[in-house]
């Protein structure tokens, strides 16, 4: 009996550079003054897609879930002490 074997060809594609505009060194230049991570950037992320990330997947409203998101992180921020500009 003979067994048959594939052979799996995978093809290079070329990745393509960037535009300039999105270049990391011009997007460094572009940082808005002021601009920082929040301390707690890792539970933003989190929080991010229980609401904001959820308008993708269900086709909400994504108004509603920014709004939502922001006061989730208003919240998170305030009782953590922090006081934050709104």
């Amino acid at each position: 009996m003979r067994s048959a074997t594939t052979t799996h060809r995978t093809s290079r594609r070329r990745i393509l550079s960037p535009p300039d505009a999105c270049s990391g060194a011009d997007a460094w230049n572009n940082i808005v003054a002021g601009w920082q991570y929040t301390p707690y950037q890792v539970c933003a992320n989190s929080i991010f897609g229980r609401t904001t990330g959820r308008a993708y997947v269900d086709r909400s409203d994504l108004n509603e879930e920014l709004l939502a998101w922001k006061d989730a992180l208003v919240d998170h921020g305030t009782e953590q002490g922090l006081t934050l500009n709104q």
